[in-house]
Protein backbone atom coordinates (compact mmCIF):
# COMPACT_ATOMS: atom_id res chain seq x y z
CA UNK A 1 0.00 0.00 0.00
CA UNK A 2 2.90 2.58 0.82
CA UNK A 3 4.29 1.50 -2.08
CA UNK A 4 2.18 2.01 -4.32
CA UNK A 5 1.33 5.48 -2.81
CA UNK A 6 4.91 7.01 -3.57
CA UNK A 7 4.30 7.82 -7.30
CA UNK A 8 0.73 9.89 -6.28
CA UNK A 9 3.12 11.13 -3.68
CA UNK A 10 6.19 12.18 -5.87
CA UNK A 11 3.42 13.32 -8.26
CA UNK A 12 2.36 16.14 -5.50
CA UNK A 13 5.68 17.08 -4.07
CA UNK A 14 6.46 17.68 -8.65
CA UNK A 15 3.38 19.93 -9.22
CA UNK A 16 4.34 22.06 -5.05
CA UNK A 17 8.08 22.48 -7.01
CA UNK A 18 6.75 23.54 -10.28
CA UNK A 19 4.65 26.09 -8.58
CA UNK A 20 7.54 27.58 -6.26
CA UNK A 21 9.71 27.76 -9.17
CA UNK A 22 7.27 30.33 -11.34
CA UNK A 23 9.42 33.49 -12.32
CA UNK A 24 8.86 36.18 -10.00
CA UNK A 25 8.77 38.87 -12.86
CA UNK A 26 5.42 36.92 -14.43
CA UNK A 27 3.81 39.13 -11.91
CA UNK A 28 4.33 42.26 -12.92
CA UNK A 29 1.73 43.88 -14.69
CA UNK A 30 1.22 46.76 -17.11
CA UNK A 31 0.03 50.60 -16.61
CA UNK A 32 -3.35 50.34 -17.95
CA UNK A 33 -5.77 50.42 -15.10
CA UNK A 34 -9.39 48.00 -15.93
CA UNK A 35 -12.29 49.70 -14.49
CA UNK A 36 -14.73 47.30 -16.33
CA UNK A 37 -14.71 43.50 -18.27
CA UNK A 38 -16.70 43.79 -21.59
CA UNK A 39 -15.37 41.32 -23.34
CA UNK A 40 -13.14 37.64 -22.61
CA UNK A 41 -10.73 36.15 -25.24
CA UNK A 42 -8.98 33.12 -25.28
CA UNK A 43 -6.78 33.70 -28.56
CA UNK A 44 -4.96 30.17 -29.50
CA UNK A 45 -3.73 29.58 -25.70
CA UNK A 46 -1.25 27.07 -24.58
CA UNK A 47 0.94 26.57 -21.63
CA UNK A 48 2.94 24.18 -19.85
CA UNK A 49 4.40 24.48 -16.28
CA UNK A 50 7.35 25.20 -15.56
CA UNK A 51 9.88 22.31 -15.73
CA UNK A 52 7.38 20.11 -17.19
CA UNK A 53 7.71 18.73 -20.69
CA UNK A 54 4.04 18.61 -21.91
CA UNK A 55 1.69 20.82 -22.41
CA UNK A 56 -1.52 21.65 -19.56
CA UNK A 57 -3.15 23.38 -21.93
CA UNK A 58 -2.94 23.70 -26.08
CA UNK A 59 -4.08 25.95 -28.15
CA UNK A 60 -7.70 26.85 -26.38
CA UNK A 61 -9.41 29.79 -28.07
CA UNK A 62 -12.98 30.78 -26.87
CA UNK A 63 -14.82 34.60 -26.63
CA UNK A 64 -17.03 35.79 -23.68
CA UNK A 65 -19.04 38.92 -23.78
CA UNK A 66 -20.89 40.96 -21.20
CA UNK A 67 -23.93 38.91 -19.61
CA UNK A 68 -22.31 35.60 -21.01
CA UNK A 69 -22.02 32.52 -18.96
CA UNK A 70 -19.57 30.09 -19.94
CA UNK A 71 -19.14 26.94 -17.98
CA UNK A 72 -16.24 24.58 -18.12
CA UNK A 73 -16.25 20.67 -18.30
CA UNK A 74 -13.76 18.00 -17.90
CA UNK A 75 -12.09 14.88 -15.99
CA UNK A 76 -9.42 15.70 -13.73
CA UNK A 77 -6.20 16.96 -14.96
CA UNK A 78 -8.03 18.28 -18.29
CA UNK A 79 -6.86 22.05 -17.50
CA UNK A 80 -9.44 23.70 -15.83
CA UNK A 81 -8.06 25.18 -13.41
CA UNK A 82 -4.84 25.87 -15.16
CA UNK A 83 -7.11 28.45 -17.13
CA UNK A 84 -8.30 29.84 -14.17
CA UNK A 85 -4.73 30.28 -12.67
CA UNK A 86 -4.06 32.10 -16.25
CA UNK A 87 -7.04 34.53 -16.33
CA UNK A 88 -5.54 35.62 -12.85
CA UNK A 89 -2.19 35.64 -13.84
CA UNK A 90 -1.00 33.10 -11.51
CA UNK A 91 1.49 32.45 -14.79
CA UNK A 92 1.64 33.57 -17.65
CA UNK A 93 0.76 31.98 -21.44
CA UNK A 94 3.80 30.29 -23.01
CA UNK A 95 1.61 30.96 -26.19
CA UNK A 96 -1.42 32.70 -28.06
CA UNK A 97 -2.64 35.65 -25.16
CA UNK A 98 -5.59 36.31 -23.01
CA UNK A 99 -7.30 39.34 -24.11
CA UNK A 100 -9.71 41.65 -21.88
CA UNK A 101 -11.57 44.49 -24.02
CA UNK A 102 -9.21 43.85 -27.03
CA UNK A 103 -5.89 44.64 -24.89
CA UNK A 104 -3.85 41.97 -23.95
CA UNK A 105 -4.05 40.86 -19.96
CA UNK A 106 -0.43 41.84 -19.67
CA UNK A 107 -1.11 45.80 -20.38
CA UNK A 108 -3.44 46.05 -17.37
CA UNK A 109 -1.82 46.81 -13.84
CA UNK A 110 -1.63 43.08 -11.86
CA UNK A 111 -4.07 44.88 -9.33
CA UNK A 112 -6.94 46.49 -11.16
CA UNK A 113 -7.27 43.03 -13.42
CA UNK A 114 -7.29 41.36 -10.01
CA UNK A 115 -9.63 43.78 -8.52
CA UNK A 116 -11.83 43.43 -11.55
CA UNK A 117 -12.36 39.61 -11.23
CA UNK A 118 -14.35 37.66 -7.93
CA UNK A 119 -12.06 34.31 -8.03
CA UNK A 120 -13.85 31.54 -6.12
CA UNK A 121 -11.01 28.95 -5.74
CA UNK A 122 -10.90 25.44 -5.58
CA UNK A 123 -9.80 24.98 -2.45
CA UNK A 124 -11.49 27.39 0.11
CA UNK A 125 -8.98 29.90 2.12
CA UNK A 126 -10.08 31.21 5.45
CA UNK A 127 -7.65 32.61 7.57
CA UNK A 128 -8.30 33.61 11.46
CA UNK A 129 -10.60 35.97 12.34
CA UNK A 130 -14.30 36.92 12.42
CA UNK A 131 -17.13 35.88 9.45
CA UNK A 132 -17.12 39.33 8.77
CA UNK A 133 -13.04 39.82 8.24
CA UNK A 134 -13.27 37.09 6.13
CA UNK A 135 -15.94 38.09 3.84
CA UNK A 136 -15.10 41.80 3.16
CA UNK A 137 -11.08 41.13 3.51
CA UNK A 138 -10.33 44.54 3.82
CA UNK A 139 -9.39 47.21 6.72
CA UNK A 140 -12.09 49.58 4.99
CA UNK A 141 -14.18 51.54 7.67
CA UNK A 142 -17.22 52.25 4.60
CA UNK A 143 -18.29 48.52 4.09
CA UNK A 144 -21.81 47.83 4.11
CA UNK A 145 -23.73 45.74 6.49
CA UNK A 146 -26.55 45.33 3.94
CA UNK A 147 -24.03 43.99 1.12
CA UNK A 148 -21.90 41.76 3.46
CA UNK A 149 -25.60 40.23 4.82
CA UNK A 150 -26.84 39.99 0.81
CA UNK A 151 -23.51 38.48 0.06
CA UNK A 152 -24.07 35.96 2.76
CA UNK A 153 -27.36 34.98 1.79
CA UNK A 154 -26.78 34.54 -1.63
CA UNK A 155 -23.78 32.25 -0.91
CA UNK A 156 -26.74 30.12 1.11
CA UNK A 157 -24.47 30.85 4.53
CA UNK A 158 -27.66 30.61 6.92
CA UNK A 159 -25.77 28.95 9.62
CA UNK A 160 -23.56 32.10 10.28
CA UNK A 161 -27.19 33.58 11.36
CA UNK A 162 -27.71 30.74 13.51
CA UNK A 163 -24.28 31.48 15.32
CA UNK A 164 -24.77 33.45 18.57
CA UNK A 165 -22.38 35.99 17.67
CA UNK A 166 -23.30 36.08 13.48
CA UNK A 167 -21.20 37.64 11.29
CA UNK A 168 -19.03 38.46 13.74
CA UNK A 169 -18.28 34.60 14.91
CA UNK A 170 -14.70 33.56 15.17
CA UNK A 171 -13.08 31.44 12.62
CA UNK A 172 -10.14 29.81 13.36
CA UNK A 173 -7.26 29.37 11.38
CA UNK A 174 -7.57 27.71 8.53
CA UNK A 175 -11.01 27.75 9.03
CA UNK A 176 -11.18 24.63 11.16
CA UNK A 177 -14.35 25.23 13.04
CA UNK A 178 -16.33 25.17 9.96
CA UNK A 179 -17.39 22.63 7.71
CA UNK A 180 -16.10 21.58 4.00
CA UNK A 181 -19.69 23.30 2.72
CA UNK A 182 -19.52 26.16 5.18
CA UNK A 183 -16.46 27.07 4.22
CA UNK A 184 -17.22 26.93 0.41
CA UNK A 185 -20.19 29.37 1.15
CA UNK A 186 -18.00 31.82 2.87
CA UNK A 187 -15.57 31.98 0.28
CA UNK A 188 -18.51 32.14 -2.07
CA UNK A 189 -20.05 34.84 -0.17
CA UNK A 190 -16.33 36.67 -0.22
CA UNK A 191 -16.66 37.15 -4.03
CA UNK A 192 -20.22 38.14 -4.23
CA UNK A 193 -19.21 40.86 -1.75
CA UNK A 194 -16.55 41.77 -4.10
CA UNK A 195 -19.10 42.03 -6.68
CA UNK A 196 -16.43 42.34 -9.67
CA UNK A 197 -17.39 42.57 -13.27
CA UNK A 198 -16.24 38.85 -14.08
CA UNK A 199 -17.13 35.87 -11.64
CA UNK A 200 -14.43 32.78 -11.84
CA UNK A 201 -15.80 30.14 -10.11
CA UNK A 202 -13.56 26.79 -9.72
CA UNK A 203 -15.60 23.92 -9.23
CA UNK A 204 -16.66 25.34 -5.53
CA UNK A 205 -19.50 23.63 -5.28
CA UNK A 206 -18.18 20.21 -4.39
CA UNK A 207 -18.53 19.93 -0.97
CA UNK A 208 -22.26 21.22 -1.13
CA UNK A 209 -25.60 19.00 -1.20
CA UNK A 210 -27.61 19.09 -4.73
CA UNK A 211 -30.39 21.19 -3.26
CA UNK A 212 -28.29 23.83 -1.79
CA UNK A 213 -26.14 24.20 -5.05
CA UNK A 214 -28.87 25.06 -7.06
CA UNK A 215 -30.37 27.41 -5.05
CA UNK A 216 -26.95 28.90 -4.59
CA UNK A 217 -26.25 28.73 -8.37
CA UNK A 218 -29.49 30.65 -9.12
CA UNK A 219 -28.82 33.52 -6.50
CA UNK A 220 -25.36 33.93 -8.28
CA UNK A 221 -26.88 33.70 -12.18
CA UNK A 222 -29.64 36.38 -10.59
CA UNK A 223 -26.61 38.77 -8.69
CA UNK A 224 -24.16 38.59 -12.13
CA UNK A 225 -27.31 38.89 -14.59
CA UNK A 226 -25.15 41.67 -16.31
CA UNK A 227 -21.93 40.07 -15.69
CA UNK A 228 -19.15 37.66 -17.34
CA UNK A 229 -19.27 34.11 -15.62
CA UNK A 230 -17.39 31.14 -15.67
CA UNK A 231 -17.89 28.36 -13.94
CA UNK A 232 -15.61 25.28 -13.88
CA UNK A 233 -17.20 21.62 -12.78
CA UNK A 234 -17.07 18.41 -12.88
CA UNK A 235 -21.20 18.34 -13.26
CA UNK A 236 -22.81 18.83 -16.11
CA UNK A 237 -25.41 19.75 -13.83
CA UNK A 238 -24.20 22.36 -12.60
CA UNK A 239 -23.68 24.51 -16.02
CA UNK A 240 -25.99 22.94 -18.62
CA UNK A 241 -28.28 25.77 -19.05
CA UNK A 242 -25.06 27.93 -19.28
CA UNK A 243 -24.57 30.06 -22.59
CA UNK A 244 -21.40 28.16 -23.27
CA UNK A 245 -19.81 25.26 -22.34
CA UNK A 246 -16.56 24.61 -23.05
CA UNK A 247 -15.16 20.90 -22.70
CA UNK A 248 -11.30 20.12 -22.17
CA UNK A 249 -9.84 16.75 -22.04
CA UNK A 250 -5.63 16.57 -21.47
CA UNK A 251 -5.66 20.04 -22.06
CA UNK A 252 -7.24 20.33 -25.31
CA UNK A 253 -10.27 22.00 -26.74
CA UNK A 254 -12.84 19.18 -27.76
CA UNK A 255 -15.52 21.36 -28.26
CA UNK A 256 -17.58 24.51 -27.38
CA UNK A 257 -21.47 24.83 -27.52
CA UNK A 258 -24.60 24.80 -25.78
CA UNK A 259 -25.43 21.40 -23.75
CA UNK A 260 -27.69 20.29 -26.67
CA UNK A 261 -24.72 21.14 -29.31
CA UNK A 262 -22.27 18.73 -26.96
CA UNK A 263 -24.58 16.50 -26.61
CA UNK A 264 -25.53 16.23 -29.91
CA UNK A 265 -21.72 16.00 -31.37
CA UNK A 266 -19.30 15.45 -28.71
CA UNK A 267 -18.75 11.94 -27.60
CA UNK A 268 -16.88 12.48 -24.83
CA UNK A 269 -19.17 14.99 -23.35
CA UNK A 270 -21.75 12.26 -23.76
CA UNK A 271 -19.55 10.10 -21.78
CA UNK A 272 -19.81 12.29 -19.06
CA UNK A 273 -23.50 12.64 -18.86
CA UNK A 274 -24.14 8.74 -19.37
CA UNK A 275 -21.50 8.19 -16.37
CA UNK A 276 -23.38 10.95 -14.47
CA UNK A 277 -26.79 10.00 -14.82
CA UNK A 278 -27.97 13.05 -16.32
CA UNK A 279 -28.80 14.04 -19.75
CA UNK A 280 -30.22 17.56 -18.72
CA UNK A 281 -33.65 18.95 -17.67
CA UNK A 282 -34.35 18.44 -14.21
CA UNK A 283 -31.69 19.17 -11.92
CA UNK A 284 -32.98 16.76 -9.75
CA UNK A 285 -32.64 13.63 -11.64
CA UNK A 286 -30.47 10.77 -10.76
CA UNK A 287 -28.17 10.72 -8.31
Amino acid sequence: MIIAQIPRAQASLDRINEILDIDEEKTVGGDLILDEIEKLEFKDVSFKYPNSQSYSLKNVSFVLNKGEKLGIIGSTGSGKTTLASLLVRFYDVDKGQILINGRDIKDYSLKSLRDSISYIEQKPRLIEGTVKSNVIMSSDTSFSDNALIDALNISQADFVFEKELGIGSEVVQRGRNFSGGQKQRISIARAVYKDASLFLIDDSFSALDFKTERKLREELLNKAADKLMILISQRARAIFEFDKILLLKNGELLGIGSHEYLKENEEEYREILESQDFSGGDIYGAQ
